[in-house]
């Protein structure tokens, strides 16, 4: 049963979760991509002190880019790798920059999203509970349990916050344990095939050994370079941490959506005002959703590429969260949508059906008003709610994000056998 009346909520906050990240909860996000900008400038400083940053000619992207591709004219790759030559290392300064920015953007979107849906007027009152199997398996009946319906919203949002303060964000310590494997597994798989795809045609056995220990060695973050080595360590230990606490907040971004409808009703503006029905909110977040899973992906791919398909489980960690969260993000919220667009057409349409009924219209002498009705049933039958849907530009993320990060991986498995292993 539904009741006319909206609902306010309090607003669901991710920075709880996450301590370290707090002080920037009501900054401009831009002000986030100096991170970037920090990471590299510490990197430029550490390779001009260990003399590691190399000369123009050592700047060979072009020639790199048809020797990976496997043009013959190309003269063979010497095993020399300073930072002006590791384009990688520039791609991975520019990732965790715009993750930050990214993450940043996301929470304040996710911070804004469950009020501004309210007062979108497309949550209801839920007058009576839900005992569904969806609010058993998400103990949501047992989390709201004696509280009034004005307050079930409430109460489930102070729930998760309240996780994320209590338990997570204590866990801060366990989160960067796992962000200093994950950099170090990155750290020790480089010293077993950096490069290996640029690794000229033809050698093998020592011949080939010989070529990776000298590129290893070359390469400005080996362990010949302590500095780098370090610099490049923490950039890594931070990245990871970033990633891991967005999952983490994904998650239970994820949970909440799942049980919304366990304690609210889910509706529509039927006046369209914001072009998704009240529901651009939701959408707004899912366009960084669909970023943030296409610049991960794509990382992910180019790091595979570098190291070789015979090193990838030393990255297994930084693949495994990305395979899990790709369901999370995209089927967990289908599975909530999916029923909103036709629950909230036939409360729109039984709606009308009384109004109708309340009007007492001839259909022969009131053909002008009964055609006012007949275009709402219309408009409502056609209408499209969906906050997910992938409209073009949303799909060329979505291709980036799933499409592409697959065939790379394919690429790499095909560079890696054709250059490492023969």
């Amino acid at each position: 049963m539904t009741s006319k009346s909206s609902i306010t909520s309090r607003n669901f906050d991710p920075f709880e979760f996450a301590p370290l990240f707090r002080w920037a909860r009501n900054i401009h996000t831009a002000w986030l991509a100096l991170v970037g900008l920090g990471i590299g400038a510490a990197f430029l400083v550490v390779t001009h002190v260990e003399g590691s940053f190399g000369t123009r000619s050592d700047f060979q992207l072009g020639e790199d880019v048809l020797r990976v591709l496997g043009v013959e004219s190309v003269a063979s790759s010497t095993p020399t790798f300073p930072l002006i030559r590791d384009v990688t290392t520039w791609f991975l300064v520019f990732v965790v920059g715009f993750t930050c920015a990214l993450v940043h953007r996301q929470w304040q979107l996710m911070a804004r999203c469950i009020a501004e849906l309210a007062g979108n007027d497309v949550l209801k009152l839920r007058v009576e509970p839900d005992t569904g199997a969806r609010s058993r398996l998400l103990l949501v009946g047992r989390l709201i349990s004696g509280r009034p319906p004005a307050r079930a919203l409430d109460t489930l949002v102070d729930k998760v916050n309240e996780f994320g303060r209590k338990y997570v964000a204590r866990a801060t310590v366990l989160v960067a344990g796992g962000a200093a494997f994950l950099a170090f597994s990155l750290v020790q798989g480089e010293k077993h095939g950096l490069f290996r795809v640029l690794m000229p045609r033809g050698l093998t056995g020592g011949a080939a050994q010989e070529w990776l220990g000298s590129a290893y060695h070359s390469w400005w973050a080996s362990d010949d370079h302590p500095m780098g080595t370090f610099a490049y360590f923490l950039a890594a230990l931070f990245a990871a941490y970033v990633v891991l606490m967005q999952n983490i907040v994904g998650i239970a971004i994820a949970y909440l959506a799942l049980a919304l409808p366990s304690a609210t009703v889910l509706d529509a503006d039927w006046l369209n005002r914001d072009g998704h029905f009240g529901w651009a909110p939701v959408a707004r977040v899912f366009r960084t959703v669909y970023w943030s899973l296409a610049i991960h992906g794509l990382t992910l791919s180019l790091i595979l590429v570098i190291l070789g398909i015979e090193n990838s489980p030393w990255v297994g960690g930084l693949v495994a969260i990305w395979v899990a969260v790709v369901p999370i993000y995209l089927v967990a919220p289908w599975l909530l949508f999916r029923k909103v667009q036709n629950r909230a057409r036939e409360r729109r349409l039984a709606q009308l059906g009384r109004l109708i009924d309340q009007s007492r219209l001839d259909a022969a002498e009131d053909i002008a008003r009964m055609q006012v009705f007949v275009a709402e049933i219309e408009r409502v039958r056609t209408a499209k709610i969906r906050p997910m849907r992938l409209r073009i530009p949303a799909f060329s993320t979505f291709i980036l994000a799933i499409v592409l990060p697959v065939g790379l991986t394919a690429a790499q498995i095909f560079f890696s056998l054709r250059f490492g292993s023969s």
